[in-house]
C-alpha cells in the first residue's frame, strides 16, 4: 500500500515521537522513507559545488551557514539512525515554506504518504499562527499521519 513515506522533520522534540511512528509503518511496508527538514527561505542555502562558494556564503551569510550546518548535523544523525534500522532512507534538506514545501517534497519524491507532528497551541496561539498541519493537509492530494505531541501530564 505504501512504497515511499515522507517525513517531514524540523529538529524539535518531536522527532522522538515521529520516528517510531515512521519506523514502525515502513517496517511493515517494507517503505523506503524519505526525510526532509524544511529551512526558512531566509536562512537556506543552496549547496555549492566548491569550497570557495561555502566560503562566500559563511562570511557573506553568517546566520544562514551556523543554521545550514546544524541542520546538516541533525538530517545526517537521522538518516544514520534510521539506516541502523535496516529501513531504506533517503535524507533531503530544502527551503521555503513548510506549508508549501512538504507536499510538493512529497509529490517530486514519489511518496505516497506525509507524516508530521503536531503541537498543541494554546489559544492566543491558535489564533495568531498558523498551523503548518493543517495547511499541509489542506494542500496534500496524499494520506497525511499527524502524530499528535503527548500530553504533558
Amino acid at each position: 500500500m505504501f512504497t515511499k513515506i515522507l517525513i517531514s522533520l524540523d529538529g524539535s522534540k518531536q522527532v522522538k515521537n515521529i520516528l517510531p511512528v515512521a519506523v514502525s509503518l515502513a517496517k511493515a511496508y517494507q517503505a523506503t522513507l524519505c526525510v526532509i527538514c524544511v529551512v526558512d527561505p531566509a536562512y537556506f542555502l543552496e549547496e555549492s559545488n566548491s569550497k570557495k562558494e561555502n566560503m562566500v556564503n559563511e562570511i557573506d551569510y553568517p546566520a544562514a551557514a551556523r543554521e545550514s550546518t546544524i541542520v546538516e548535523e541533525f538530517m545526517e544523525k537521522i538518516v544514520t539512525d534510521l539506516r541502523k534500522e535496516k529501513i531504506l532512507v533517503d535524507g533531503k534538506i530544502i527551503g521555503g515554506e513548510p506549508e508549501q514545501s512538504i507536499p510538493k517534497a512529497a509529490k517530486e519524491m514519489g511518496c505516497d504518504m506525509i507524516i508530521m507532528g503536531h503541537r498543541h497551541l494554546s489559544w492566543l496561539g491558535q489564533l495568531t499562527e498558523t498551523s503548518i498541519c493543517h495547511s499541509v493537509i489542506k494542500n496534500s492530494f496524499l494520506p497525511v499521519l499527524v502524530v499528535p505531541q503527548p500530553d504533558k501530564g
